[in-house]
């Protein structure tokens, strides 16, 4: 494929044959030759746009590439729209073409689950398509966004297929300029399920360097970034934060979240969870609509506050995070937090109990292979004292298998003992954030304080009720706080009910 054949039947004159190149290989164009495109469409006469509708909306796409943000203009797509329209059997890439920028401008709303229902029908159109003209050139960019919408409302699995799809059509014919970022797409969604080692091999020998606005794939570039900066974070192999200071993510951009989940990943191992959780709480505050409870990306910032909230042994607050009303339960990173949440509170037959649905035949968590893993075997060992050697042979071969070893923050010294000459690199360098609350041996008089503490809010009252002086109630209650490792009547209570 090169550019002569294009170039050739302008100079000619030959616009039936330019149309005909076009209607095969527009995009190819678009990514490898903008300037000759342009040039086309210059030159291009009127009667060829009005025999050839098609190319109107081609056009628009080209000169939409230019701009910031890739949206045509709306009389393009009333005029296209009404040609599609008059079809007596329309091109299922037209139909699809008419899909495309309202999906786009859901994406861009924050309204997942209306684009959802778009994509389901243009799913829908592919798979019962006769007429596959232009596919190769054509449908990668529709995948690409169909697996976007599926990932954006938690189906994961499904956008990873979509995503795989995409590289397939994109290298049916030849190596199309869309294999680069259907491979990147795919590198993602493997590295927003852990799974960092596949990730890191799509991104073998691609370059994630940044391309300036006014191209095609500048709107592409991404997820292919996103995935690096998640796979140096969470297989801390590498500074994320030198990954992300290659793009500049707007608010408005479909991607704007993953740089925040990055953070809370590498804050975990770094120490830094104070910094990552007001940068989520910013979220969560100002972009209500687009981190609502429901949606995937509202379960992973989340999950990410509960985790980093777990962390810093504020299990009263991560307990009301995870139990926000409509959490999507999608994101399976959920569950396992919920799972750490019961094991970190001294329940871990509660732990084992929220992962039994993600279970192997032998019975051990399959969802977030390493984090669920770990929990698992950190219950089990709370439970019993010890842990089964096929749980620690379960947890190394899932560690080597994703690369996931910045999840190895909840493991135990004795899980790490146990997993340090199996796993395939070094595992020292990673700390320890995660330790169950101890179940403290209360007095008589301890618990008759507590006990107190629940029926009156105040000093006056508390001393009235434990026949003591002010003075005296406040001496028991920083006593009792500090054996409790907690700081307020609140926490102290929260801790009582669900420990003691």
């Amino acid at each position: 494929m090169d550019e002569y054949r294009l170039a050739g039947a302008v100079t000619s004159g030959d616009w039936d044959e330019v149309d005909h190149v076009l209607d095969e290989d527009f995009f190819f164009y678009l990514f490898e030759h903008p300037d000759l495109l342009e040039e086309v469409f210059a030159a291009a006469p009127a009667e060829w746009y009005q025999r050839h509708p098609r190319n109107v909306m081609s056009r628009a796409i080209a000169e939409a590439a230019r701009r910031p943000v890739m949206l045509i203009d709306g009389a393009v797509l009333q005029e296209f729209g009404d040609w599609v329209r008059s079809q007596e059997h329309p091109a299922v890439r037209d139909l699809l073409g008419l899909q495309q920028p309202g999906m786009r401008a859901l994406l861009a709303a924050g309204r997942y689950r209306e684009a959802a229902a778009m994509t389901d029908e243009a799913l829908r159109l592919i798979d019962s398509a006769d007429d596959m003209e232009g596919f190769p050139d054509v449908l990668p960019s529709v995948l690409l966004r169909c697996g976007t919408v599926k990932l954006l409302v938690g189906e994961l699995e499904q956008a990873t297929a979509i995503y795989a799809e995409a590289l397939r059509w994109a290298t049916v014919r030849f190596e199309h300029p869309w294999a680069r970022y259907a491979r990147e797409h795919l590198a993602f969604a493997y590295a927003l399920s852990e799974q960092y080692r596949q990730a890191r091999e799509l991104l073998l020998g691609l370059s994630v360097e940044p391309h300036a606005p006014g191209t095609i794939r500048f709107h592409y570039q991404e997820p292919g970034i996103l995935a690096l900066a998640l796979v140096l974070a969470g297989s801390q192999t590498g500074n994320a934060e030198v990954a992300l200071s290659r793009i500049a993510l707007s608010a408005s951009g479909t991607w704007w979240w993953v740089p925040i989940h990055v953070h809370a990943i590498d804050a975990l191992v770094k120490g830094t969870q104070l910094a990552a959780m007001r940068e989520i709480g910013h979220a969560l505050v100002t972009e209500r609509v687009r981190t609502e409870p429901r949606s995937l990306v509202g379960a992973i910032l989340r999950t990410d506050l509960a985790t980093l909230q777990q962390s810093m042994g504020d299990l009263r607050r991560a307990h009301r995070v995870l139990n926000t009303p409509g959490l999507s339960s999608t994101w399976l990173g959920t569950r396992v937090a919920k799972a750490r949440q019961e094991w970190l509170q001294g329940n871990p037959a509660g732990a084992v109990e929220v992962l039994q649905n993600e279970e192997s035949s032998a019975g051990i968590p399959l969802a977030n292979q390493v984090e669920g893993s770990i929990v698992y075997a950190e219950a089990e060992r709370a439970a019993s004292g010890s842990v089964d050697d096929r749980v620690v042979k379960f947890v190394a071969s899932a560690v080597n298998a994703t690369g996931a070893v910045a999840r190895l923050t909840q493991a135990s010294p004795e899980l790490r003992d146990a997993l340090e000459p199996l796993v395939s690199r070094p595992i020292t360098g990673i700390p320890i954030r995660f330790a169950p609350l101890p179940r403290p041996r209360l007095t008589r008089r301890e618990r008759e304080v507590l006990e107190a503490l629940a029926g009156n809010a105040t000093i006056p009252e508390l001393a009235r009720t434990l026949h003591v002086s002010p003075n005296t109630v406040k001496s028991h209650l920083r006593a009792l706080y500090r054996k409790l490792g907690v700081h307020s009547r609140e926490d102290a209570l929260w801790l009582a009910r669900r420990t003691m």
